[in-house]
């Protein structure tokens, strides 16, 4: 399964060093160091979870390339989600993180068209659906309706 974006991409909306900041404590941490680069996948990791949770409803994971929509989604969600790492969240990511969140319930309601490449056109949605069946109750509400526990 492809990655919908990378730590290089977030550090094209957010400047590496403020990053650094926001996934590390530690004062000497630097872009290559391995605590950073894995906060920064477990981010990106949580952002996709919560992107597949919204195209598993219309389409059939996993995808087999991303799209810019799937991937300017999975970006925007990363970055807010980096940035609630040190609240307040900074001006304009709670409009940001919104219209994302906004923007996959659309798609999983099926009201926002999910742009899938070429290949994956004829690919039919997935059908979520369950259908549950029980037997009819064996004792009607009246059985019931006269039980008092207890002594009288």
């Amino acid at each position: 399964m492809p990655s919908y974006c990378t730590p290089e991409d977030m550090a094209g909306r957010i400047p590496k060093r403020e990053l650094i900041q926001l996934v590390s404590i530690d004062t000497a941490a630097t872009w290559e160091s391995v605590s950073v680069q894995a906060e920064l996948a477990r981010i990106i990791g949580q952002a996709q979870d919560k992107v597949d949770a919204a195209l598993g409803a219309v389409v059939g994971l996993p995808l087999a390339a991303v799209t810019a929509q799937v991937k300017t989604l999975t970006l925007d969600l990363a970055c807010c989600y980096a940035y609630l790492r040190r609240p307040p969240l900074q001006e304009g990511w709670g409009a940001v993180l919104q219209s994302a969140e906004a923007t996959l319930r659309g798609i999983a309601r099926g009201d926002i068209p999910v742009q899938v490449p070429a290949s994956e056109a004829q690919t039919p949605p997935v059908d979520n659906r369950m259908i549950v069946e029980s037997e009819s109750p064996r004792w009607g509400s009246g059985f019931w309706g006269g039980f008092r526990g207890g002594a009288e």
